[in-house]
């Protein structure tokens, strides 16, 4: 897209229990749909693999064809 923009990600989670405990982006207009959607999967202490079964809004010209929240979580979910 035209004005797409390059995102970065990062999600902290608890060692053991592997809740997100906090995250950061850098990137476009996306980033802070990433940052409402973690906020409240921290508040209700999700496990970080859980990002990787949660189907995301695919708009055009505000997020890619697969979601960065979804490879985050599927690195989560590999290191079990």
């Amino acid at each position: 897209m035209p004005e797409s923009d390059f995102v970065f990600g990062k999600i902290l989670a608890d060692k053991n229990s592997k809740r997100i405990v906090g995250a950061s982006f850098l990137g476009g207009k996306e980033v802070s749909g990433y940052a409402d959607l973690l906020s409240a999967l921290i508040k209700l202490k999700i496990p970080a693999s859980t990002l990787s079964k949660i189907n995301y809004n695919y708009t055009p010209p505000l997020s890619p064809f697969i979601n960065l929240l979804n490879i985050i979580g599927k690195k989560f979910s590999d290191n079990k």
